[in-house]
């Protein structure tokens, strides 16, 4: 098996500006930047992007025979450098070392796009942690999503009272007047009532006034 060395540490993604610290894992030639909401994944000047929807984290125990320990690596058992048929020093080798074997926790990170690395944590315990903080940050991102829809759902569509060539054209819906706008049966040169200073306004600055873009 073919191991690297890397880091998980926070770190920015280039050229990309955050207002929160993210954190970065080393994986190979790439480097995963864990957001709130998916993973960023840069490779050899390319970006990708995995959901945490996508994001499958399974977790299991290894163990790793090393030549030199880290720091808290949990040692579980012993070997040799050359090991003989029954397990034991093989005598044909006068400097056959005794080695160490340690105990790992080991992330295996997959998605249906192809992300398909593992990790090894030589401190044993908080890759379940881990797995658990990803499963609640999807939970926390469907029930947010979940709340969006429903108090969009709840709350009324809104109307403006609108006058085009000195004729009152009467109460419109939000959306109607977005289509009738984007129609060109509505122009800017048009007004809208605003009830907070009792006044017809131009239909040019009702745009910010919108929920939304249709």
């Amino acid at each position: 098996m073919d191991r690297k060395a890397t880091q998980i540490r926070p770190a920015s993604p280039p050229f990309l500006k955050t207002n929160i610290e993210t954190v970065s894992v080393g994986v190979g030639r790439q480097t995963l930047y864990l957001f709130p909401d998916r993973v960023l994944v840069y490779e050899s000047g390319k970006v990708g992007a995995v959901g945490y929807d996508q994001l499958r984290v399974a977790v299991a125990q290894t163990k790793f025979v090393e030549s030199s320990v880290p720091s808290d690596a949990r040692v579980v058992d012993r070997t040799w450098q050359y090991v003989n048929k029954k397990g034991g020093p093989d005598r044909r080798f006068a400097n056959n070392r005794e080695l160490p074997i340690c105990l790992y926790d080991e992330v295996h990170l997959t998605s249906g796009t192809g992300l398909n690395e593992i990790i090894q944590l030589s401190r044993c315990g908080i890759a379940d942690d881990f797995k658990k903080a990803v499963a609640m940050l999807y939970q926390h991102i469907e029930e947010a999503a979940a709340r969006g829809i429903a108090a969009i759902e709840q709350e009324p569509e809104r109307s403006f009272r609108i006058g085009r060539n000195g004729e009152d054209l009467g109460d419109l819906s939000e959306m109607t007047v977005q289509r009738m706008l984007s129609r060109g049966e509505l122009s800017s040169e048009d007004f809208y009532f605003d009830f907070e200073s009792d006044d017809w306004k131009p239909l040019a600055g009702i745009k910010a006034l919108f929920r939304a873009e249709f």
